[in-house]
């Protein structure tokens, strides 16, 4: 995607999400307007929508999940040949380019390789490997020679915490692009986004856009009110372009009392602009 221009001498700004709770310093966003979304036109001429950025001061704003994916040469420098051979060799390869990944990135944000194989493929590779353990993933062989890597909400949460500014450092550096991403704000007091009122207001239409309102579904006992505290999760969007999770978090990880509401969106690359910045 085409970014909005920065100033001479700006450089690349690091990411600008809140994840301390802490004010952002709107230096760090020069050029970018972090108030409303904008479309923008890829590097095909093709149209899409650059996200904006809206923090609510004080509060934690983050990165949930994320998927990138980059030219496999960017990572071995042509010094592997990971495209012929038997199907044997090529496993073997590829995991040496998995353990290549592993020493230049993984243990830089304190993870690691995990034991599970995914020797049937997986997203339409042929091959892959987890992280950790539902940390995330790596995959690789075909897509035109790229390199996958997802980062799951787990493995965030475990990640050492700088690894934002690691990650978007290594992936400019790397090339590629996000396919997916996923930004999450906790309310913990369950006072900004209680999911009964916001189930309500879906249905007036709060989330509508143009003349389009949304796919919105509920997931858990709503029928009855949630009588055991299970917890409860609204759905609003499309997954192949965007969408809303708003769930109670508390109760959903068994604390019958919680108050704690977490609301995610999950965006793709397939209608989004999505910029190494958002991390």
């Amino acid at each position: 995607c085409r970014r909005p221009a920065r100033s001479v001498g700006s450089g690349i700004s690091p990411p600008p999400t809140n994840r301390g709770g802490v004010k952002l310093n709107k230096n760090r966003h020069e050029g970018i307007d972090l108030t409303s979304e904008k479309f923008v036109t890829t590097d095909g001429f093709d149209f899409k929508v650059l996200p904006g950025l809206r923090v609510l001061s004080g509060e934690k704003v983050g990165v949930d999940e994320f998927t990138f994916v980059f030219p496999l040469k960017n990572l071995t420098h042509d010094g592997l040949n990971v495209s012929s051979g038997s199907d044997s060799f090529q496993k073997s390869v590829w995991n040496l380019v998995f353990e290549i990944f592993e020493q230049d990135v993984l243990n830089y944000i304190g993870l690691k390789l995990g034991s599970k194989h995914f020797e049937n493929g997986i997203y339409q590779y042929k091959y892959g490997r987890e992280i950790g353990v539902g940390a995330g993933l790596l995959a690789v062989g075909g897509n035109a020679d790229s390199f996958l890597f997802r980062l799951t909400g787990h493995g965030s949460s475990i990640a050492n915490a700088d690894w934002p500014n690691f990650l978007f450092n290594k992936f400019n550096e790397l090339g590629g692009h996000l396919t997916r991403i996923d930004i999450a704000f906790d309310d913990f007091s369950g006072d900004i986004f209680p999911v009964r009122k916001m189930s309500e207001l879906a249905q007036t239409g709060i989330f509508q856009r143009g003349n389009t309102q949304p796919k919105f579904r509920q997931e858990g006992n709503w029928l009855a009110n949630d009588p055991n505290n299970k917890g409860l999760t609204l759905y609003v969007g499309d997954r192949s372009s965007k969408m809303a999770r708003i769930y109670e978090k508390g109760k959903q990880l068994g604390d019958v009392e919680s108050n704690w509401v977490r609301f995610e969106v999950e965006l793709h690359s397939s209608l989004y602009c999505l910029t190494t910045e958002m991390l």
